[in-house]
């Protein structure tokens, strides 16, 4: 019998407010030190040889390996005239991105996460090609992180240019329109060793342009004294405008803020100041932008929102509030597509 390897009781304590809280298990959150690394072996060893034992254990997995393995594919998208689609043919550790002629059509492999890693844990955990189809920028992500490192793939050639972006979370590529750079959230660095340990708000916006160092890259938005805070960049349909998405902690209220890309003068603008209100933005007639918002409207309503007025006493009712709960709301050929 395997019995569970004894659990060291520390002798932390914290002080929250006058009353001494014991945490005696915090020398557990030091992943890298030997102590943590054997009592993990250990309790492993034991979990392991349990299973081992289970007569079922071979025709479980073999159910569940035959009710895995079919073809998964996600909706392709259309850049510049060229189609993307995620495929798994059933079992692969993770989905492969073809670059198609048309739905449906002849598909080329054009970046394989398969091959990235021994164990199959190195995940895509973004991908996103410019305007035009001919560059990929794509995030990376090991075991299950969420720290991204970005690089940047020539879709013809299927090679990687020079860039690499490291230290960033919770993001996509915001491309340009002309497909000179992109914007993405970047953390501080942590220690070395300290990367899944320490806390490392707050969130920033930097716009990285093809063939620079990461240490040049432009910081265009931070907010040092809302450590909470965690922004979200993208551009505007017609790339005229950067839109940052400002949550907050885990609340699902957030702040919409708005710069002008085509004067240099410009700075932020505030389309949502505060966090009364849920809001998304669907696209923009100039700068007149439609968003899903909850505010006046718990199962939602789609407004416009004007960026030289953007009080909500003149926000304007697009799609009402109906009995059932307003989703999410796309702009296709001149139609407003609720769901």
């Amino acid at each position: 019998m395997r019995f569970y390897p004894p659990s060291r009781m520390g002798s932390d304590v914290d002080d929250h407010h006058g009353e001494q809280v014991p945490d005696p298990y915090r020398w557990l959150e030091m992943t890298s030190d030997q102590e943590t690394v054997g009592w993990v072996t250990a309790q492993n060893e034991v979990t392991e040889s349990f299973l081992a034992a289970v007569p079922a254990r071979e025709s479980i997995r073999a159910q569940v390996t035959a009710m895995w393995n079919y073809p998964k594919l996600t909706v392709p998208f259309e850049r510049g005239g060229r189609w993307f689609q995620f495929r798994n043919p059933g079992l692969d550790a993770q989905p492969v991105l073809y670059v198609l002629d048309e739905p449906g059509g002849s598909a080329i492999p054009l970046l394989d996460p398969n091959t990235l890693s021994a164990d199959g844990t190195t995940a895509v955990s973004s991908a996103d090609v410019s305007d035009d189809g001919s560059l990929l920028a794509y995030a990376t992500s090991d075991g299950g992180s969420d720290w991204m490192t970005w690089r940047i793939r020539d879709v013809a050639t299927g090679r990687d240019l020079e860039d690499v972006i490291e230290w960033s979370k919770f993001c996509r590529a915001a491309w340009r329109a002309d497909g000179s750079g992109f914007y993405y959230c970047s953390m501080q660095p942590t220690a070395v060793g300290a990367e899944y340990l320490e806390s490392n708000p707050p969130g920033r916006i930097f716009l990285h342009r093809l063939g620079q160092p990461q240490a040049d890259d432009e910081l265009v938005f931070s907010a040092t004294d809302e450590p909470d805070w965690i922004p979200f960049a993208e551009v505007s349909d017609d790339g005229r405008f950067l839109i940052v998405t400002v949550a907050k902690g885990s609340v699902f209220e957030n702040q919409l803020l708005v710069l002008d890309l085509l004067d240099p003068e410009e700075s932020w603008s505030a389309l949502v100041g505060d966090f009364e209100s849920s809001n998304q933005v669907v696209s923009n007639a100039g700068s007149t932008f439609y968003l899903v918002t909850d505010y006046g409207a718990e199962r939602k309503r789609l407004v416009a929102v004007d960026l030289d007025q953007p009080g909500r006493e003149y926000w304007r009712e697009i799609i009402g509030e109906a009995a059932d709960t307003l989703e999410n709301v796309c702009f296709f050929g001149g139609h407003f597509i609720s769901h």
